[in-house]
């Protein structure tokens, strides 16, 4: 029988290491290199980081992403891809190419709308991986998903699936905000990932299990995500953008009363 805390605060944390990404090949043949290096870690709010991923609309975005947080996906087989041939390379991780990389942008923003029940569920477990599967073999698997994870490509659904397991940590501190003031004290169950898209699928899973609701603005240039606390419907991130979405549509309407005029002179 589970036991059910309401209120328990919990923070997503990335630990991340600095390193390069190197592209090699033309465009439509990339592949992305990571090269680690040996500077310092650094702790990353994972919320933070969705942020900035979901703002991507280019590959230069893309890349300059990945320069600034590092590993994106712990190192893993992944699984043959349909038409590949025997001497090509595995792709590693879900990711082997700045277009994965949107691709992965896409497929989160889906993940965030859709609730987990209509994801999708395997139908059998093989143990050796940890992973709910049908018809493994030596390089991987077929997927039997179904719902959401049916419609993604298949090495996409593993990778999500593969995901399921984290560290968590409780957080026990002390703090004052003056020196004669009564000691604060706070409390939090963290998440620990060690790489981007563990950080990034961690936020969706704590905002589902929270029952949050995600939309997303409907500037075109925007779209960033926010969360619908009320039952008014709310179209915008901000009031920024609900302004400038208002200019716009006045300008537009101004230039057709404009054309019509126009015609009719």
């Amino acid at each position: 029988m589970g036991l059910t805390i309401l209120g328990i605060p919990v923070s997503v944390q990335f630990e991340g290491q600095g390193g390069c990404w190197s592209v090699e090949g033309s465009a439509g043949d990339q592949s992305l290199t990571f090269h680690p290096s040996k500077g310092r870690i650094t702790d990353y709010d994972a919320w933070e980081i969705r942020n900035e991923f979901l703002d991507i609309v280019s590959e230069d975005q893309a890349l300059a992403f990945l320069q600034k947080y590092g590993l994106f996906a712990k190192p893993e087989p992944g699984i043959p891809v349909e038409g590949q041939r025997e001497a090509d390379p595995t792709p590693q991780a879900g990711i082997y190419g700045l277009a994965d990389v949107m691709e992965w942008n896409r497929i989160l923003r889906l993940l965030l709308k859709t609730p987990p029940a209509k994801w999708g569920l395997a139908t059998t477990h093989d143990e050796a991986f940890g992973l709910e599967t049908s018809v493994p073999d030596a390089l991987g698997f077929r997927i039997t998903f179904g719902g959401l994870l049916d419609t993604l490509p298949p090495l996409k659904s593993s990778t999500i699936a593969r995901y399921r397991q984290f560290q968590m940590w409780f957080r026990w501190e002390q703090w004052r905000q003056g020196k004669h003031k009564k000691p604060i004290t706070t409390h939090a169950a963290v998440i620990k990932t060690y790489d981007v898209l563990g950080a990034l699928l961690a936020t969706v899973y704590v905002d589902h299990l929270r029952g949050a609701k995600v939309g997303f603005c409907a500037r075109k240039d925007c779209r960033k995500p926010f969360e619908i606390t009320s039952n008014h419907k709310r179209q915008y991130c901000c009031p920024y953008c609900a302004h400038l979405a208002d200019v716009r549509r006045g300008r537009t309407k101004s230039k057709k009363r404009r054309s019509a005029r126009k015609r009719t002179s």
